[in-house]
C-alpha cells in the first residue's frame, strides 16, 4: 500500500480542482441544449472502472503477498510457503524493494508527463496505457505457471523491473484519467472517485483466490487473469464511451491548454506560510507509511502457525482488507473536518505522535525473520486492532490535509496543490528506502 492512500487523496483533490475549472465549460455546453442520456449507464460504469484503474495496478501486486512468498520461498523445504524463521532473504526484502520500485519511478514519470504530456492527448495516453496493462498482467499470469525455483534471483530482478514498468503506467493513467473525467458532470466524477476506493475489492479478490485453491501459483493465476479481464473490460467500455453523445456533448476529448502557470518564488513563499500544516502532516504520513506498511506488516505472522488461516487468509485479511476498510471509513468520517488556524498545531502534533508510536509498536509484532528484537504483541486480535487504527488515522488525516487547502489558501487551491504534489513526490523519494532499513533492523 505504501503511500497509495495518500495518492488517492491527492488525486481526489486534483480532480476537484480540475472539475471546478471546467464547470463554466459544462454550463455553457448545456445552455439551451438537452443533455444526452447515458444508455445502460455505460459512461457511469466506465467512470467507476477508470477510478479503479488508478489504484488497481499497485494494489494488485501488493495484495498478492502469498503468491510472492511462494515464488521466493526456499524450494528445499517443499512446495509450501515458508514462513517465520524459515523465511528467505528474497521473501524478507520483496516488499521493501517493491516500495522503491513503485515510488521512485512514479516521481520520474510524473515529472516527464508534466513536462511532455501535453504533446499527446489525455485520451490517447489512457488507451495506450490500458492496452499495455493487459499485456503486463497476462505476462505475470503466464509466469504463475512457470517453475522459477532454479532462477529465483533472476525472477526477483525481473519482477522488480516489471514493477517499475507497472508504476510508470500507473503514473500515466492517474495523471491522464483525471483530466478526461473532470470534464464530466458531478455524478460521473463521484463514480470515478468511488472507483478509486477499489483497493478493498482487490483484497476481497485475493481472499477469494486463495479460498478456491491451496496452491499459490493457481491462486496467482486466478488473480492476474481476473485483473487482465477487468482492465480489458475497462478498455472496451472506454472505447464505447468515446462514441457516445454524452462524451461529445461535454467535449471530453477536446484538447485544452495544458501548460500550467509557473509559481513565482514570492508566491510560493506566501503559500508555504499558509499551507504548511497540510504540508507537514502529509510528509509525516508518507514517511510513516513507507516505514512500516507493507514492508513490515506483510512479514507479521499469525499466532496460529501452520493452519489454513495463517497460511492463506491472515495477510490478505488482517494486513490489507482491514487497513483498506478502515482507511475508507476514515476518509468518510473526515469529510466535515478541516485544518484551521485554531487547531492546526493539534493535527500536526497528533500526526507526529502517530508516527513515533506506530513504528516501534509495529516492530514489536511477530514480524519474521528477526533476531534480537523481542516479540511483545503476538496475538492476532492485537495486530487487527493496530492495522485498523493505522488505516483509519491514515485515511482521516490524509483526506483532511488535502481538503483543507481551500480554507487555508482561498482562491489559490491549484497553486497550493502543485506545491503539495511536489512535496508528496520528494517525500516519497526520500523515504522510499525506509522499509528496507526497518527489515534490516529486524535482522540485526
Amino acid at each position: 500500500m505504501m503511500a497509495q492512500e495518500a495518492e488517492i487523496g491527492r488525486k481526489a483533490s486534483l480532480l476537484s480542482i480540475l472539475s471546478v475549472k471546467y464547470e463554466d465549460d459544462r454550463r455553457k455546453s448545456s445552455l439551451g441544449q438537452k443533455v444526452p442520456k447515458d444508455p445502460y449507464y455505460v459512461v457511469y460504469i466506465t467512470c467507476f472502472l477508470m477510478g479503479f484503474m488508478n489504484v488497481v495496478p499497485i494494489f494488485f501486486f501488493n495484495a498478492a503477498a502469498g503468491y510472492w512468498m511462494y515464488k521466493f520461498r526456499d524450494p528445499s523445504l517443499g512446495s509450501g510457503t515458508t514462513s517465520g524463521s524459515e523465511r528467505t532473504t528474497l521473501q524478507a526484502y520483496y516488499q521493501p524493494c517493491a516500495v522503491v520500485a513503485q515510488q521512485l519511478p512514479s516521481i520520474i514519470f510524473s515529472f516527464i508527463l508534466t513536462v511532455y504530456g501535453h504533446k499527446f492527448s489525455a485520451m490517447k495516453r489512457v488507451l495506450v496505457t490500458l492496452s499495455l496493462f493487459v499485456v503486463l498482467y497476462l505476462t505475470f499470469a503466464v509466469f504463475t505457471q512457470i517453475n522459477t525455483d532454479s532462477w529465483q534471483s533472476g525472477f526477483f530482478v525481473m519482477t522488480i523491473s516489471l514493477l517499475v514498468l507497472n508504476t510508470a503506467l500507473t503514473a500515466t493513467i492517474q495523471m491522464s484519467s483525471a483530466v478526461v473525467m473532470a470534464k464530466l458532470p458531478q455524478n460521473y466524477l463521484m463514480s470515478f472517485l468511488l472507483g478509486q476506493n477499489g483497493s478493498i475489492l482487490t483484497s476481497i479478490l485475493q481472499i477469494i483466490a486463495v479460498a478456491v485453491t491451496d496452491f499459490q501459483p493457481t491462486a496467482g493465476l486466478i488473480y492476474f487473469l481476473v485483473g487482465s479481464f477487468i482492465i480489458a473490460i475497462t478498455l472496451a467500455l472506454l472505447m464505447m464511451s468515446r462514441n457516445t453523445k454524452l462524451f461529445e456533448h461535454y467535449q471530453v476529448e477536446v484538447a485544452n491548454n495544458q501548460h500550467s502557470e509557473m509559481i513565482s518564488r514570492v508566491e510560493a513563499k506566501e503559500l508555504l506560510k499558509k499551507i504548511w500544516p497540510s504540508l507537514v502532516i502529509t510528509c509525516i504520513l508518507i514517511g510513516n507509511m513507507t516505514t512500516i506498511h507493507p514492508a513490515i506488516t506483510t512479514l507479521v505472522e499469525s499466532q496460529y502457525n501452520n493452519t489454513s488461516w495463517s497460511d492463506k487468509y491472515f495477510t490478505p485479511v488482517c494486513v490489507f482488507l482491514t487497513s483498506d476498510a478502515a482507511s475508507l471509513l476514515g476518509r468518510i468520517v473526515s469529510n466535515k473536518a478541516l485544518i484551521t488556524e485554531s487547531n492546526k498545531w493539534w493535527y500536526v502534533v497528533i500526526t507526529l505522535a502517530r508516527f513515533l508510536v506506530s513504528v516501534p509498536i509495529c516492530m514489536l509484532f511477530d514480524a519474521q525473520p528477526r533476531t534480537n528484537i523481542p516479540v511483545i504483541f503476538n496475538k492476532d486480535w492485537e495486530f487487527i486492532i493496530f492495522s485498523a487504527l493505522f488505516g483509519f488515522t491514515m485515511g482521516f488525516l490524509m483526506n483532511i490535509s488535502f481538503m483543507s487547502l481551500k480554507s487555508l489558501a482561498p482562491g489559490k487551491q491549484e497553486q497550493s496543490l502543485k506545491i503539495m504534489v511536489l512535496s508528496f513526490s520528494l517525500t516519497s523519494a526520500i523515504t522510499a528506502a525506509n522499509g528496507l532499513l526497518m527489515v534490516k533492523a529486524l535482522l540485526l
